[in-house]
C-alpha cells in the first residue's frame, strides 16, 4: 500500500502531458509552429510564427531556442523571446492530442504589428525526443547564410525522400536588424549545404531551388520531372531581384565584383540580374495581377517612396487580396517621414497639383499630416494622412492650407 501511495505522489509531481514534439497550426494567411522538448519539469524549444500573409516572420534568427519555462502539473508556463525584441509569456495545456497555447503577455506581437491569435490550437505532426543535455544545446537542423551587410537567410524544414536532392529544405527565411520575411514558395524546395558564399560586396546571394511533380501520360504511365531555378537575393532587404532557370544558373561571381558571368575570360557572357529587379513604376501588366507573394517581394525591392507612392496607393485600391499588406507599407512609409504639419483651413484633396483634379474629400483644421513634397511652383503640397482607423491616404492640397 505504501508503494502505491509513493507511486501516486511521484506521478502527481510529473507531467502526464507529452509536450515534446513538432506542433503545427497552418492556415492560408499564417504558419505557426512549435518545437518543444520536455526535460523533467523543464520545457524548452523554439517557435516560428509567420503571419500577415507572410509579411511578419518571428522565427529564431539562429538555431537557439526561444522558448523557456517549466511544467507545473499538466500546465506548461513559458516565456518566449521575439526576434523583434521583447519577451512574452504563455501557458500550454494538452487535451485530446490538441495543444492549447494561450498567450498571457502579448506585448512583443503588438510592438511587431503581428496578427497572432491570443489562443492557438496546435496539432502534433512529429515526435521529438532528447535527453537532458538538449535543454542547453542548440538546434542543429537549420542552415544560416550570413552577409556582412547584416542580412541572413535561414534554410529550415529539412526535406527527405525519393525525389529530394541532398540538403533540400522547405523554407527560406530572410532576416535583418529591422524585420524578417518568408521568401519560400510552396512549389519549390531549396538546395543548400552551408557552403554558399555571398557576392564579393556581400550584398547578394544566389539561392538554388527545384520545382518538380509527376506528369501523367495518355498511356497510363507517369514520370517525375523537375526544373532547377536560381534566384538572386538582395541581402540588405530580402528582395528576390531575379528568378531564373536555364544556363544562367551556372554563372558565378567574377571579377571581384557583383558580376555574374559564365567564365572569368574577357568577353564572357554576363547575366544582368539587376535589370530584372521588380519596380512598381515599371509594371506593364495590371497592378491587380500581383498576388500576395509577388506584392510582398515588390515592397521589399521597391519600398514606398515619394517616387512610387501613387502607384502603391492605386494598388491598394485595385487589389483586395494585397490591400492589407500594401496599406501597412504605406502607413510605415508615412510614419517614417519627419516633416510634419497640420491643416489650417478646410482643405480639399486633389489627385494631382492641379485644381481640375479636386475630389469631394477634404481635411479639416487641426488634422495632422506628413509633407511628402511640394510642387515645382510651391503652390501645392503632396501630403500623407492617417485617419483615426489607421487607414493612410496620399493626396495633394493647396500649400496655403498647411501650417508647418
Amino acid at each position: 500500500m505504501k508503494q502505491i501511495l509513493l507511486l501516486l505522489v511521484f506521478i502527481s509531481f510529473h507531467s502526464m502531458a507529452d509536450f515534446s514534439g513538432h506542433w503545427v497550426d497552418d492556415s492560408d494567411s499564417q504558419s505557426l509552429t512549435l518545437d518543444l522538448i520536455e526535460d523533467g519539469n523543464h520545457l524548452v524549444g523554439k517557435y516560428c510564427f509567420i503571419t500577415n500573409n507572410g509579411n511578419r516572420v518571428d522565427c529564431s534568427e539562429v538555431n537557439d531556442r526561444n522558448i523557456n519555462g517549466e511544467i507545473k502539473g499538466n500546465i506548461g508556463i513559458v516565456s518566449f523571446e521575439s526576434t523583434f525584441g521583447g519577451v512574452g509569456k504563455a501557458t500550454l495545456s494538452i487535451e485530446k492530442n490538441i495543444l492549447t497555447y494561450t498567450i498571457t503577455n502579448y506585448t512583443p506581437f503588438v510592438n511587431a504589428n503581428m496578427s497572432v491569435p491570443k489562443i492557438i490550437f496546435f496539432k502534433k505532426t512529429a515526435q521529438i525526443t532528447g535527453e537532458k543535455p538538449l535543454a542547453n544545446k542548440k538546434y542543429n537542423a537549420d542552415i544560416v547564410i550570413r552577409s556582412p551587410t547584416g542580412g541572413n537567410i535561414t534554410f529550415s524544414q529539412k526535406k527527405n525522400g525519393e525525389h529530394y536532392d541532398d540538403n533540400s529544405w522547405g523554407k527560406i527565411i530572410f532576416s535583418n536588424h529591422s524585420y524578417s520575411a518568408d521568401l519560400s514558395r510552396d512549389d519549390r524546395t531549396y538546395i543548400e549545404d552551408g557552403s554558399s558564399k555571398v557576392s564579393p560586396s556581400g550584398k547578394y546571394l544566389i539561392v538554388n531551388s527545384v520545382s518538380g511533380g509527376t506528369v501523367e501520360f495518355g498511356d497510363g504511365t507517369s514520370k517525375y520531372v523537375d526544373r532547377a531555378y536560381c534566384s538572386v537575393v538582395d541581402m540588405s532587404n530580402g528582395c528576390i531581384v531575379s528568378d531564373w532557370d536555364g544556363e544562367a544558373c551556372g554563372y558565378t561571381w567574377t571579377g571581384g565584383g557583383d558580376v555574374l558571368a559564365n567564365s572569368e575570360d574577357a568577353g564572357a557572357d554576363v547575366f544582368d540580374f539587376n535589370s530584372m529587379r521588380p519596380s512598381i513604376n515599371k509594371m506593364e501588366n495590371k497592378l491587380s495581377s500581383l498576388d500576395t507573394r509577388r506584392a510582398s517581394n515588390m515592397l521589399r525591392c521597391d519600398a514606398p517612396s515619394k517616387e512610387n507612392i501613387d502607384k502603391y496607393q492605386q494598388l491598394a485600391k485595385e487589389d483586395e487580396k494585397t490591400k492589407k499588406i500594401v496599406i501597412n507599407a504605406i502607413s510605415d512609409y508615412l510614419q517614417s517621414i519627419e516633416n510634419e504639419a497640420s491643416i489650417s483651413s478646410k482643405a480639399y484633396l486633389l489627385t494631382a497639383p492641379d485644381s481640375n483634379t479636386q475630389t469631394k474629400a477634404y481635411l479639416v483644421p487641426g488634422d495632422k499630416i506628413k509633407i511628402i513634397q511640394y510642387s515645382s511652383d510651391n503652390k501645392w503640397v503632396k501630403i500623407g494622412y492617417i485617419n483615426s482607423k489607421g487607414s493612410p491616404l496620399v493626396a495633394w492640397v493647396k500649400a496655403e492650407s498647411v501650417i508647418k
